[in-house]
């Protein structure tokens, strides 16, 4: 998982810490709300990462037949 999650990493938190700024300059959104929403960015980012990795596994872990072709 982690080596999903360093692929995008820098992007990933670029975009959570541009958005949280932009929130803060730009509303009036109170401090705490926007806390609250980078701490649930990051969290999606990990969730995120590691969905990511177990499709990868998934993908890589298929055969090349059919599903059904090899239980016969």
């Amino acid at each position: 998982m982690w080596e999903q999650y360093r692929k995008t990493a820098i992007w990933t938190q670029t975009f959570i810490v541009l958005m949280c700024l932009g929130l803060y300059w730009k509303t009036t959104i109170p401090i705490e709300a926007i806390l609250l929403l980078f701490f649930t960015m990051e969290v999606g980012a990990v969730i995120g990462a590691a969905w990511a990795a177990r499709l990868k596994r998934k993908i890589g872990a298929r055969t090349d037949g059919l599903p059904l072709q090899n239980k016969l």
